[in-house]
């Protein structure tokens, strides 16, 4: 292993290494960046995660090419439960069951640029706790059972974790779910998209 892939935190590095094994096998290129983008977005939620920080190492993915969905399935499923051992971060282990979920939809997608799972417009007041900045006023837009997209007017750093707070509304109860900012964009002067990935379970409501 080389002296860079050491100082990665795990379980990031297990997700870079098992990527190696998907692009040696015969699953869609596809899955191979989506692990590798889902490591750096494992690495940013350590380094924000308020008094978290890489947890043991327990071990490395099995050896071998991954040759079929169930293989990359099980492989996944190892990493989750080798975190969990090693004594990661709840934020952790939730998120590795969501890398579960996409990697599997995205293998199973039909057509290839069809969305991994359906958006469902809503308009509602949001609030967005960043665990590296200040608190942002914001309007949810739409939600998917994997997260949700919000337009705000200042903008949120990408890759960190953050507290999506939605207030009661007349049909609807709070909510409060724990998120990584994966993009924020500007659409239009002053108006920004900004995409959360759930890592605390479904938010399909």
């Amino acid at each position: 292993m080389s002296d860079s892939r050491r100082e990665r935190p795990f379980p990031a590095n297990e997700l870079r290494m098992l990527a190696e094994r998907v692009h040696e096998g015969s699953l869609s290129p596809g899955a191979v960046d989506y692990l590798l983008s889902a490591a750096g977005r494992l690495e940013e939620l350590l380094a924000y995660r308020p008094g978290g920080g890489p947890v043991p190492e327990a071990g490395e993915p099995s050896s071998g090419a991954v040759e079929s969905l169930a293989d990359l399935q099980d492989r996944l499923g190892a990493i989750g439960d080798r975190a969990a051992g090693a004594g990661a971060d709840p934020a952790v282990t939730e998120y590795l069951r969501t890398v579960l979920l996409r990697a599997t939809l995205l293998h199973q997608q039909e057509p290839p640029d069809m969305r991994l799972v359906p958006r469902f417009p809503e308009t509602r007041p949001a609030r967005v706790h960043p665990a590296g900045g200040s608190t942002l006023d914001a309007l949810l837009v739409d939600r998917s059972a994997l997260g949700f997209g919000l337009r705000a007017g200042e903008p949120v750093a990408e890759g960190q974790l953050a507290t999506l707070e939605l207030p009661p509304v007349a049909d609807a109860e709070a909510e409060v779910h724990e998120c990584l900012v994966i993009f924020c964009r500007e659409t239009e002067p002053g108006v920004l998209r900004v995409g959360l990935d759930v890592v605390d379970g479904d938010c399909a409501g």
